[in-house]
């Protein structure tokens, strides 16, 4: 039978003969030219689609999605949708087809596992070797979908490599915290948002609870980052900040 190592390699064993032979270990293997990609438009909007039953099921917790957030932020992607579904060929089906028709960049983490037509790819496709450690490739059908394995460290690892074919403009943020409440804060949100309108910065709300049990709440000031919203990303939020008597905090 086939495993992965924790490097990501693949073991076969055999038990019977008491055998363990690594295939890739020591391997370096070549990775997709960017240039192969370099025909795609810079995606605005993205969604990521978790296929598996062991995660409706609680047997194992999800973090592909929590990782393909920040993979997204860090390149200016907009992440509009994640969403988890059965191990059922109608609804991955299903599911696969929405998100390819709204939005730019479409993630799959799991529901490809053994099966006995495991090694046939879709047609047409694209295969992307993004890492040279990995002999694992995404997947790309319709132009739009990406296919990835939802074991997390070769998630994680394929999409890091894949990060070098996206170019595009990324976001600008600042936060700032506060110990007053949303009650008192909500005003002077309302007047922030009126005076940064024209300029698609979105300013969020998100109240904590510190390790000392105190009530604090941390506002985002958020943006594409460009000369005009960087500016007005810097100078609002310190506008607020002053008169909340918060801190800009990284």
């Amino acid at each position: 039978f086939y495993s992965y190592s924790e490097s990501g390699g693949l073991v076969a064993s055999s038990q019977d003969a008491g055998l363990i032979v690594r295939f890739t270990e020591c391997h370096i293997f070549p990775t997709t030219p960017i240039s192969e990609l370099q025909d795609r438009p810079f995606p605005k909007t993205s969604a990521c689609l978790v296929i598996g039953d062991e995660i409706l099921e609680g047997k194992t917790v999800d973090s592909n999605s929590g990782f393909f957030a920040k993979f997204c932020f860090n390149l200016g992607i907009s992440l509009k949708r994640i969403e988890v579904i059965p191990d059922k060929e109608e609804e991955i089906i299903e599911a696969v087809r929405r998100f390819s028709n709204n939005y730019d960049f479409v993630i799959t983490s799991g529901g490809i596992e053994a099966k006995q037509r495991m090694a046939l790819f879709p047609h047409p496709s694209r295969v992307i070797f993004p890492d040279e450690k990995l002999w694992i490739p995404i997947v790309i059908v319709n132009e739009n979908i990406h296919i990835l394995p939802g074991v997390p460290k070769l998630f994680k690892a394929l999409l890091t490599g894949y990060s070098k074919y996206i170019k595009g403009d990324k976001f600008v943020r600042k936060f700032v915290k506060t110990y007053y409440p949303e009650s008192f804060i909500a005003p002077i949100l309302t007047e922030a948002q009126e005076k940064v309108k024209n300029f698609d910065v979105k300013i969020g709300s998100y109240p904590e609870m510190t390790d000392d049990d105190k009530y604090v709440v941390i506002l985002s000031f958020l943006a594409k980052d460009n000369a005009v919203t960087a500016e007005i990303v810097e100078k609002i939020s310190k506008e607020v900040s002053e008169k909340l008597d918060g801190v800009i905090v990284d």
